[in-house]
Order: structure tokens, then sequence, then C-alpha cells
């Protein structure tokens, strides 16, 4: 059986390919938050760029850290609030629920 490739894949479903992604995945909060050097931001822009699957998943996590900076986010409810932090802290554990 044959996998196909990540960029064909729905938005829920796992990464494949050669574990390449991953690793972009993994430094993906560094990279929007311009924590690593020029070097590795220009390999991850080409990436984001090529990458339909990663240059979703940035966006979505560019947004999600706007709204997390903005105004609206500090009217969550505490209970929200727990129930987001505790899916951040399971998906970064590799966690699917």
């Amino acid at each position: 059986m044959t996998r196909a490739p990540h960029d064909s894949a729905p938005p829920s479903a796992p990464l494949g390919g050669d574990g390449k992604c991953q690793q972009q995945l993994l430094e993906l909060s560094a990279y929007l938050e311009g924590d690593l050097t020029p070097e590795k931001m220009a390999e991850l822009d080409i990436h984001l760029a090529e990458c339909t699957c990663c240059g979703q998943m940035a966006a979505s996590l560019r947004r999600a850290i706007a709204l997390c900076r903005s105004d609206e986010a500090r009217g969550l409810p505490p209970e929200v609030q727990a129930r987001a932090l505790d899916r951040v802290r399971a998906l970064l554990a590799g966690e699917s629920r």
C-alpha cells in the first residue's frame, strides 16, 4: 500500500513523507516568532511556500497567535481557556483525540 503525498492529504490526516514536514512543523513556533537563524528561516519559507499542508498549518497558527494576542481572547471564560490549553498541550505531546 502506497501512502499519498502529504500535499494531497486532508488537513486532519497525519503527515506522511520522509519526516521533513514533521521537523519543519516542530520549528514552526520559533519560525513565527522570528527565533530561528536567517538560514533556517529561509529554508522554512521555501518549504511553507511549496508544501500546501505545512503552509496551511502555518497560516492557521498565525491566526491563532493573532487571536490570542488580541483583546478578544481575554474575554474567554476560564473553563474555555483551560480546555483550549489542555488541547494545545495534548497536540504538542503528539496525542490525537
